[in-house]
């Protein structure tokens, strides 16, 4: 015999609540609260349950933000995230002075078109998107701050996308006379600004190229200290492994191809980065 054909048969014996207890032997009320005043079926007890799924449901998209706990979540920078509210990409609230964003804003941000293109550091390779769709230009020269003039030739230029924006980047080669030996160097400018320098071991135009890593602060990384994330899908080495001469660099470098264009542009993408935090 079914629980249930036991339970039709002693039905005239017991009382409403006490068929419930049957039902739930835990106890009705811990589980839906106090009796309800309506009869109880299937169909009620199905409505009450997807009620309060649907209110929960609701409720967890409301769930709120700081901008501390985005950039852990994307694992980029904070500033990278106020600058993408301040852009209006990123919906936030401003509570008396304190920013936040909701899940639902979030979540569409992650889902616009132009975001979804973008890597975050560590995620996947570059975090720049098509950085070597660059053009060749004609030769530069530029100006640093001794009055010293540097002629750029092989120059190449065009637009590189990164964290969502993108920016004017321009390069070239040159050779330069250091420790008594004539090396070839290569010169990335982003937005105009002489961002990074690859330094060759020799005048060949083929061959490795190195170029120092320096942290957010500015500050160079000796060999062994952990990377930014940025850092950890490029190629790294030694410095002085590289360019071998008296006092050179003993920190850690983006070592590189002469022609590898993309790690150059990524380099200096990061570094650029890293800079304008600083300001």
């Amino acid at each position: 015999m079914s629980f249930d054909q036991s339970l039709a048969g002693r039905g005239a014996s017991l009382t409403r609540r006490q068929r419930v207890s049957l039902h739930f032997p835990i106890g009705f009320a811990a589980l839906f609260g106090p009796m309800p005043i309506r009869p109880l079926t299937a169909d009620r007890i199905g409505y009450e349950l997807l009620t309060n799924l649907l209110i929960l449901h609701k409720s967890s998209r409301n769930k709120v933000f700081t901008v501390e706990q985005i950039g852990q979540l994307l694992r980029v920078p904070e500033g990278a995230v106020r600058q993408e509210i301040e852009s209006g990409r990123l919906r936030a609230l401003n509570v008396a002075g304190h920013v936040r964003v909701r899940e639902v804003d979030l979540n569409t941000y992650l889902e616009r078109d132009d975001t979804k293109s973008v890597c975050v550091p560590g995620s996947c390779e570059a975090q720049t998107q098509n950085p070597s769709q660059l053009s060749p230009a004609a030769d530069f020269t530029h100006t640093w701050p001794d009055g010293t003039v540097e002629r750029y030739t092989e120059a190449h230029a065009g637009i590189a996308s990164y964290l969502g924006r993108e920016y004017r980047v321009q390069m070239g080669f040159t050779f330069r006379h250091s420790a008594g030996k004539r090396r070839r160097r290569s010169l990335v400018l982003v937005d105009r600004y002489p961002t990074v320098e690859f330094v060759a071991a020799d005048e060949k135009t083929k061959g490795m190229m190195a170029s120092i890593i320096r942290n957010r602060d500015g500050k160079q990384l000796p060999v062994g200290a952990t990377l930014p994330p940025e850092y950890q899908v490029l190629p790294v080495g030694p410095y002085s492994e590289i360019v071998i001469e008296p006092g050179a660099s003993n920190g850690v470098a983006v070592v590189c191809e002469s022609r590898d264009f993309d790690t150059m542009i990524k380099h200096a993408l990061i570094r650029y980065r890293f800079r304008k935090e600083r300001r």
